[in-house]
């Protein structure tokens, strides 16, 4: 069994707004970190070569997103989905990737949305999901785990000294993801 950690930055917390950063780690059955991968998104050009954004000051102050020097990289929505199924393509031998993550239907809503279609995604990717939250939950409702003011992924991690510094970046917050399921997985 293979995990595939995700977490995506965007422009705020509606689908609306622009995907910006897709943040992949594969890891094996014990959470350890296989390959990873960032890539930097953008809305596909419209009329006249234009990028058009969609995005909250909010959620660029969260994230440290700088869209100007971010546009610089970015590759458009049509292009991200290609270099998805490539990366699947490499990473899926022979049985399909557990997606994982904080919110992680979220993440995914955003992706399929913009990027690769569901089914598409679903050829290497179970539509069966660990989502950290629910597996937190699960453990305090079992008294195995105590119960936080906030079960947020930084909260979390926290709670197991974690070093939480570069939070909000996709790729940081997908590798903290299988550092909390590796803690979790010792109870």
């Amino acid at each position: 069994m293979k995990y595939l950690s995700i977490d995506t930055e965007t422009g705020g917390l509606d689908l609306d707004v622009s995907l910006l950063e897709i943040g992949l780690v594969l890891a094996d059955e014990n959470f350890n970190e296989l390959d990873s991968r960032v890539i930097k998104v953008k809305p596909d050009c419209k009329k006249g070569g234009r990028t058009n954004y969609i995005v909250q000051a909010e959620a660029l102050a969260i994230n440290g997103i700088n869209l100007v020097e971010h546009d610089k990289v970015a590759h458009p929505y049509q292009v991200v989905g290609t270099k998805l199924y490539e990366i699947f393509a490499e990473w899926v031998k022979n049985e399909k990737l557990i997606p994982t993550g904080k919110n992680v239907h979220f993440d995914l809503k955003h992706i399929w949305d913009k990027t690769i279609n569901r089914s598409t995604w679903e050829q290497f990717v179970s539509y069966q999901i660990m989502d950290v939250t629910s597996v937190w939950r699960f453990l305090t409702a079992q008294g195995k785990v105590p119960t936080l003011q906030s079960s947020s992924l930084s909260a979390i991690a926290e709670h197991y000294k974690l070093d939480t510094s570069g939070l909000h970046g996709s790729l940081f917050d997908a590798r903290l993801t299988l550092s909390v399921l590796k803690e979790l997985s010792k109870i």
